[in-house]
């Protein structure tokens, strides 16, 4: 599948980030939580809010938030926009969630062809990704609501995931 995941070794803060500590009222983890969100270039977009992936975070169990210190939407470059969010474990646990271009689409790198997709991308197929011949290459198209879910109900649990696994190393 394609990376939902990168590591990085740098923090997602910068004086451009905007943060918040607004934990969920009755979610004692929550407000240990820092919330951010990085500002956007002109055509680029998060795939959902801040509130919604709060309000998602709050159905985890507590022990699988405890020692996350930050999540936030993070700004993707065209090169780095095959990753739909990223767990950083340094200098403190952190999961991005990454931005995409407005139109929702991206071509995958040449090395990927249509029955490769067919095969390995069935959980995006399943919320609503369309896979796009074109010339050689293969373009993924994503529409608004399909996307937005997939983030919510997959990427998320998947960074929550890593984060459970490296507390527990």
């Amino acid at each position: 599948a394609l990376p939902i995941c990168i590591w990085s070794s740098t923090w997602c803060t910068n004086a451009n980030t905007r943060m918040s500590n607004n934990g969920l009222a009755g979610h004692p983890v929550m407000s240990d939580i820092t919330f951010f969100q990085q500002p956007l270039p002109e055509g680029w977009s998060y795939p959902c809010t801040l509130v919604e992936i709060q309000q998602r975070l709050a159905l985890f169990p507590q022990a699988d938030l405890d020692g996350l210190r930050s999540v936030g939407l993070t700004a993707s470059t065209a090169k780095s926009c095959h990753a739909y969010g990223r767990f950083c474990p340094c200098p403190c646990s952190s999961i991005q969630i990454c931005s995409v271009r407005d139109d929702l689409f991206y071509r995958l790198p040449p090395e990927y062809k249509m029955g490769w997709v067919q095969s390995n991308l069935l959980d995006e197929m399943s919320y609503g990704m369309r896979a796009i011949q074109i010339g050689s290459r293969v373009g993924c198209q994503w529409d608004a609501q399909g996307f937005r879910r997939f983030i919510l109900e997959v990427t998320l649990a998947h960074e929550v995931g890593h984060h459970v696994y490296h507390q527990s190393r």
